[in-house]
């Protein structure tokens, strides 16, 4: 099958998509052909197919054999789905042909050992569902992810496809007619570029992906004698404009570069994930295109549970004897507590399976991952629906047995990855005493139950320290609400008299949709430069300004620094450019959602309520996050021993305040401590991920601009018993300021440029700092990109001044900024040298 850059298929398609005229398949492909079988595979792959079964599947398939002949044997429960996988077990065996499979030393026994015989047991259980197909029946979304599947329409298509030769022309008729009678019920007459599926206009989702499987008929009977021409090119053109020109567009323009999920990790995704990969593998080979292998959502699935995974969740320290492996959990995002617990069992086999059947080398990596972090995974295929639902797909169409599974470390994954609506997940490594810090640069505002985190981060080390709080549908201690800017690490502003929720006001349509007449998605911000996995550090910068009404806000950018290094040497730069319009009114609030108390390092505070501590001399705050006994109804974690700290190094005048405690740990924001959504009871293991408070800082001085600037330095609790010095460091020539981190293994200084809207700079830049050791790394950002620098230094006493340069200077080093303006050097004693090569390049899941 030919494989396509999903990019380029998503251009072609934007391109094609207005001209009106006809889709037509490619040509030489099996629909264009009127070729049989075509659905999951073709004619000329059968003899290979048949041979692996008989070489990795031999008992598994003489069993189903056996279970298809004696169907007495299927548990009560698999007796309430069996109509919906009869007629695709029965087919799958007809298309494989009895003969063949004898053949390969497979036992049939009369009477089922003809195709014709197996065809007419297909047959009957395809019939009793031609009533629900004609009146376009919904599915439920979570019908194909449950332990007991039920499907209506790709099993019947399966038998007309897979018996084609051996079903009379009447009830080919009645299979097709019943088809035709759902498109013209539910799509005839239709906007088909964005009319509402399951009352949404987006169909990338869990809900109305379930119930646009009754367009895909034709892909089984397109180009049959029956039914006429015309019909049959209405129906193509409905089933390529909802599936091709809308389902593949939406999961290449949101998740161009890998996986993601607007509602979460879990849960719904895993939904999504069967609601549209299976039909979309079906139709792959169909259509001659594998759109799963040159899909980036289907194929780089492994390496978004694999970097989702929480480091700490891989540990064996659970349970009543501490020995016990901890459930997996994955980074949250969305409003949904319950879309953590773990990678889907039957996502990770699918996709394993698909990727092999792609001949993709991402195959090995999916595999692994449900084999070493997929709990109970290995039997996913044979409980509850087991075989009977199960077999066809997850084995022996798909199945993986033949491929070796591997891990991050042995394919030699990059440790930093970009995912699909703009997360990014950092890690030191793939071990549970790893650091994984997950940042969002979104392009998109999406819908239902995802949550606005346009710049927002988390951090994680030896359990959560700096987390995505709260959850308004299912799990533990729910609210009633709690998609807001409030429950995001950004800032937020208070604007008016009342504001609880701190909410972004933008509402800029996105263009391309916009085009089609859905409204739906806004513009939430855009990614202005980046620079991943350098040996050093990690990098990116995002302005999330159109999440903000231009009358309220019309600067708001992000550039977020990861600074590599050793146990408790790890650091996290975050600087922020603010300017709003009304500063009178409209209050800038930098915050943290975090898991436990924090600590006012130095300074003083006061208590003036419940719930609320604050101070206005204190520029460091600490949260230790070392705890025991971290169980909930829906989570569990081992002891905890993380710790982190936190400086603010600009504004020049704020306040800090810590919002949190027993019953106040979603207060709201206008400050009176109130809980406007619930304050349920909540123990500590609950805090662990979903937040006991935040921490505040507030400028004290109302200003339309403030440059937010902090370090976060985060390790063993154990160990780290205090922060590294930490100075704000301006450039002489007021160009650019940063933070000097005297590190006594060497400096980490990181500068930024200061103006206001984070214009390159221009010319060059001369600043000192104070040496803790006799090397020092320095990274400047909001460079000119691409240019050769010319850098000297010069030791005085107690600083070291260093000078940028943009041309040669007596005794310089000339090291070159990146594309995306990013200069890195390392001094050492007397010797400057470039940090800009990243390491030998890593293998990074790729996009074919």
């Amino acid at each position: 099958m030919k494989i396509v850059s999903a990019i380029a298929m998503t251009l072609l398609i934007w391109i094609l998509a207005p001209t009106g005229e006809a889709a037509v398949p490619q040509t030489n492909s099996p629909v264009s052909r009127g070729e049989h079988p075509r659905l999951f595979f073709t004619v000329t792959e059968l003899p290979a197919l048949r041979d692996r079964i008989a070489t990795h599947y031999r008992a598994e398939f003489q069993a189903f054999i056996d279970l298809l002949n004696d169907t007495s044997v299927l548990s009560s429960g698999q007796k309430t789905i069996e109509n919906h996988w009869g007629s695709l077990n029965y087919a799958f065996m007809a298309a494989l042909d009895p003969q063949q499979m004898q053949q390969r030393g497979f036992i049939f026994s009369a009477p089922l050992d003809t195709a014709p015989e197996y065809c007419d047991k297909a047959l009957a259980y395809a019939k009793t569902f031609l009533a629900p197909i004609t009146a376009a029946t919904d599915q439920g979304h979570g019908d194909l992810a449950t332990g007991y599947p039920q499907s209506i329409y790709f099993p019947v298509m399966a038998a007309y496809d897979w018996c084609y030769s051996y079903i009379s022309a009447a009830d080919k008729t009645a299979l097709v007619d019943a088809f035709v009678a759902a498109y013209i019920k539910k799509y005839k007459g239709q906007n088909l570029l964005n009319m509402e599926v399951a009352g949404l206009d987006m169909l990338a989702n869990n809900q109305a992906s379930a119930d646009i499987h009754d367009i895909l008929g034709i892909v089984a009977f397109y180009n049959d004698p029956y039914p006429g021409a015309a019909i049959q090119s209405e129906l193509y053109d409905a089933f390529h404009a909802i599936w091709i020109n809308r389902v593949l567009v939406e999961l290449n323009y949101f998740y161009k570069t890998a996986t993601g999920w607007h509602e979460g990790s879990g849960g719904y995704i895993n939904e999504g994930f069967a609601n549209l990969g299976i039909p979309i593998g079906m139709f792959s080979s169909a259509l001659g295109t594998d759109y799963i292998a040159s899909t980036p959502h289907f194929y780089n699935y492994p390496l978004f549970a694999e970097a989702n995974l929480k480091p700490y969740s891989l540990l064996s320290q659970c349970g009543a004897s501490g020995t016990v492996s901890c459930p997996e959990y994955l980074e949250r995002w969305g409003t949904i507590s319950g879309g953590i617990s773990g990678i889907g069992c039957k996502t990770a086999v699918l996709t394993a399976g698909m990727l092999r059947k792609s001949n993709h080398s991402n195959a090995s990596l999916a595999k692994w991952l449900y084999q070493q972090t997929g709990g109970s995974c290995s039997t996913a295929v044979t409980q509850y629906g087991g075989t009977w639902s199960n077999a066809v797909l997850f084995w022996f169409i798909y199945g993986d047995r033949e491929i070796t599974a591997q891990s991050p470390t042995d394919l030699k994954i990059a440790k930093t990855q970009k995912l699909g609506l703009g997360e990014y997940v950092m890690k030191s490594g793939y071990n549970g005493s790893d650091s994984q810090i997950v940042f969002w640069a979104k392009e998109h505002n999406m819908y239902g139950h995802d949550s606005p985190d346009y710049g927002s981060f988390s951090l994680h080390k030896f359990g959560n320290l700096i987390l995505k709080p709260a959850n308004s549908k299912s799990g533990d201690a729910a609210l009633s609400s709690s998609r807001f800017n409030l429950f995001e690490n950004v800032i937020g502003l208070h604007k008016g008299a009342s504001d609880p929720t701190h909410n972004f006001n933008g509402n800029m349509t996105d263009p391309f949709f916009g085009a089609r007449g859905i409204t739906r998605i806004n513009t939430a911000g855009r990614l202005l430069a980046e620079t991943i996995n350098n040996v050093n550090f990690d990098y990116i910068a995002y302005d999330n300004s159109a999440s903000w009404d231009p009358t309220t806000a019309d600067i708001s950018q992000r550039e977020f620094v990861y600074l590599k290094g050793s146990l408790n040497k790890e650091y996290v730069v975050v600087f922020d450019r603010m300017n709003v319009k009304n500063p009178s009114t409209d209050e800038k609030i930098w915050k943290i959602w975090v898991t436990a108390q924090p600590e006012f390092v130095n300074g003083t505070s006061t208590n003036p309520r419940t719930g609320k501590w604050t101070s206005t001399n204190t520029d460091t705050m600490s949260v230790t996050n070392q705890f025991s006994s971290l169980k909930t109804p829906n989570f569990e974690s081992a002891p905890t021993h993380g710790r982190f700290f936190v400086k603010t190094l600009s504004p020049d005048s704020f306040r800090i305040n810590a919002l949190g405690g027993p019953g106040k740990e979603f207060q709201g924001g206008d400050d009176d401590g109130l809980t406007p959504w619930g304050a349920p009871a909540m123990t500590q293991g609950m805090h662990e991920y979903l937040g006991w408070g935040r921490i505040e800082v507030v400028p004290t001085v109302a200003k339309n601009y403030d440059a937010f600037l902090h370090v976060i330095q985060f390790g063993d609790s154990n160990t780290l018993s205090s922060m590294t010095s930490t100075q704000r460091i301006d450039s002489t020539d007021g160009k650019m300021m940063g933070a000097d981190i005297r590190d006594t293994v060497g400096n980490r200084v990181v500068l930024f440029s200061a103006a206001l809207n984070g214009s390159p700079v221009t010319g060059s830049v001369v600043y000192a700092f104070k040496p803790a050791a006799t090397t020092s790394k320095h990274l400047l950002v909001n460079m000119a990109p691409s240019t050769a620098y010319h850098i000297t230094q010069n030791s005085g006493a107690s600083d070291t001044l260093i000078t940028v340069a943009t041309a040669p200077q007596s005794g310089s080093v000339t090291v070159t900024s990146n594309s995306q303006g990013v200069l890195g050097f390392t001094v050492s004693g007397l010797t400057i040298v470039a940090d800009m090569t990243p390491p030998s390049p890593p293998k990074n899941l790729k996009l074919q």
